[in-house]
């Protein structure tokens, strides 16, 4: 029988980008799950759209069939050492698995509000563990995943990266969990049973807060915000300041009167939206940081104390 193009089954064209090919999936996924669909051949159609998202999510996969189409994963085709460095699909899994170099990609589930939990109440059935993998990989999958914690600093957040997880009982070992782009505290990745050895674990994230930089509104939004020490003067007059940014930093020329809480904004320094052209603002909040004190010399003093009587008070309204 001839098998159906990976691309029609998904429904995207030859050209799509991996958000789409993942927007497709995540909606034929909640169509045809068949805790949902109860069609005779649902299962039959999600498990095709399973293993058309597999290959299609995984760029080298991806490639291959490309080129090769599905002779790539056939042992005996022409394309198959091009395609088979990793398992082969058509078992019931829900992320990506082996990666070039041992490492594994995790795919984030906080978007998706865990799938499982849509359906039924984070427990998957015994028809969906079956799906069309066997009796043996049904009673590896019916196990609730491992909940592990996993603390990442906030530029391997920002940037993407590599988190390494240790793994195992008696003789443990490590893998290489590879962190989308972008992802928050409280984003939960899911890492396969295939790439573990053992079962899925289920990896809770918190992302170490930063000396500087800090989110701007809940995510999925992609904007920035930090804080900007100015001294008195430099607030007063105004002043052209380096500002750190993810890129770098950014010369920002501080208008006079700067610090009445009027944000400044750097468009386009703020995250990056994994696999798109969307990027935040760093939006920059000026704080004016008076002398200490014990800094000040008496001429500075004898000065500030002179401008002092000669300021009208901030504090204007009835209420005051």
């Amino acid at each position: 029988m001839t098998k159906k193009d990976l691309y029609a089954v998904l429904g995207v064209p030859r050209d799509a980008s991996q958000d789409d090919i993942r927007k497709a999936y995540r909606a034929l996924a909640r169509k045809l799950h068949p805790d949902v669909n109860k069609e005779p051949d649902a299962q039959s159609k999600f498990t095709e759209v399973q293993e058309a998202y597999d290959i299609l999510s995984d760029d080298e996969k991806k490639a291959a069939y490309d080129r090769y189409g599905h002779a790539a994963f056939d042992p005996a085709g022409f394309g198959a050492g091009a395609a088979n460095k990793g398992p082969r699909s058509g078992t019931y899994r829900w992320s990506n698995v082996a990666q070039p170099g041992g490492s594994v990609q995790a795919e984030d589930l906080s978007d998706l509000s865990d799938l499982f939990d849509t359906f039924f109440g984070g427990r998957r059935s015994a028809r969906a563990e079956r799906g069309a993998a066997g009796p043996r990989h049904a009673r590896r999958h019916a196990s609730e995943p491992t909940i592990r914690d996993l603390t990442i600093d906030f530029e391997t957040a920002a940037r993407g990266g590599t988190a390494t997880l240790t793994i195992g009982g008696a003789s443990t070992r490590t893998i290489d969990v590879k962190i989308p782009q972008g992802v928050a505290t409280g984003a939960k990745l899911r890492v396969p049973a295939s790439a573990t050895g053992d079962g899925d674990i289920l990896l809770r994230v918190t992302v170490r807060p930063h000396p500087i930089w800090r989110r701007r509104g809940d995510p999925p939004s992609l904007d920035l915000e930090m804080d900007l020490p100015l001294s008195l003067t430099e607030a007063i007059f105004g002043a052209k300041v380096a500002v750190p940014t993810l890129d770098g930093k950014v010369d920002l020329t501080v208008p006079p009167g700067a610090g009445a809480g009027k944000a400044l904004r750097l468009k386009g320094r703020g995250l990056e939206k994994a696999g798109t052209d969307q990027r935040g603002d760093l939006f920059v909040l000026p704080r004016v940081i008076p002398p200490a004190p014990d800094d000040l010399t008496p001429q500075a003093r004898k000065a500030l104390q002179a401008m002092a009587d000669t300021l009208a008070s901030p504090r204007t309204g009835a209420e005051w």
